[in-house]
């Protein structure tokens, strides 16, 4: 199958889920004036938090994108399997989301925050001696 065909397969499939799945996120909260008027002291108290959850996020994709650069360069994959891997993630990603959710729930975003970077050190470090 050509690319442009996959890509307008998955991109519209991924626009159905999006429009699909949009109503189940409305909250049944009602919204009152109050919690507007804090809302910008929250975004000051918890900026760290946010900081640390953007960088995070990049990271994150950077590792996906040189990743699959260095694999494809490096070990010469191909594009087959490269794309198998990034579908076993992606199934893992949806098997595991909801514990690992229920884990930082139970455990506070702050311990879980120090035990990844914890593990990302020592990826590093690996990279290092390496």
């Amino acid at each position: 199958m050509d690319y442009l065909w996959l890509y307008l397969l998955f991109g519209g499939m991924t626009l159905l889920f999006a429009l699909v799945g949009r109503g189940c996120a409305v909250s049944a909260v009602s919204r009152n004036r109050r919690c507007s008027t804090r809302r910008w002291w929250c975004a000051v108290r918890y900026s760290l938090y946010y900081a640390l959850v953007f960088m995070s996020g990049a990271r994150a994709a950077d590792f996906t994108v040189f990743a699959g650069f260095l694999m494809v360069e490096k070990f010469s994959y191909s594009v087959s399997d490269i794309s198998l891997l990034f579908l076993f993630n992606g199934i893992l990603n949806v098997l595991f989301a909801r514990r690992i959710g229920r884990l930082i729930a139970r455990f506070g975003e702050r311990n879980t925050l120090i035990f990844e970077y914890s593990g990302l050190i020592l990826v590093f470090c690996g990279y290092c001696s390496g």
